[in-house]
């Protein structure tokens, strides 16, 4: 972990406070983030909550939700995994450790995504289940070869 990672052991999970505090008007006084890293033997899969976007969440509702979200969540290499996160978009994705018959190398694939109840902006571009593109997301996307769009969606600038 990074120097300027204060990190929290609770079981399997590792969580990270980098969140600002509230300033009285409902939004939080910066950016920030919360992390829940979940480890099984090899493999960790990784949750990140925007504390900017989201200023309701506390960090205990973030560590209790993804524990209680995650309890029966294992990890294993070639085996399909959900993992369901704080607003309850589930992501499957595979995880696999070494080369395969049909893999060369260690890796990981988002197979789909099922958008909870998060932010609407989160769900833009279909990120989980459009994968014909280096990149597709919210944020950042790719609209030819060598070429990487960065957007805005609140500001509606690319």
């Amino acid at each position: 972990m990074p120097s300027w990672a204060t990190v929290e052991v609770d079981g399997r999970f590792l969580f990270v406070n980098k969140g600002t505090s509230g300033n009285g008007s409902g939004r939080s006084a910066g950016p920030g983030f919360y992390l829940a890293i979940l480890q099984d033997g090899d493999f960790a899969c990784l949750e990140a909550l925007d504390t900017w976007l989201h200023p309701d969440v506390s960090y205990e509702q973030f560590k209790s939700r993804a524990k209680a979200n995650n309890a029966n969540l294992r990890l294993q290499s070639d085996v399909e995994a959900t993992y369901t996160t704080y607003h309850g978009t589930r992501l499957h994705f595979v995880i696999w450790n070494g080369p395969s018959f049909t893999r060369p190398f260690s890796g990981a694939d988002v197979l789909r995504v099922e958008y909870g109840s998060a932010h609407p902006n989160d769900r833009l571009g279909d990120a989980g289940n459009i994968q014909d593109r280096f990149l597709n997301g919210t944020i950042l996307n790719s609209t030819g070869n060598a070429v990487v769009e960065i957007a805005n969606p609140g500001l509606r600038q690319t």
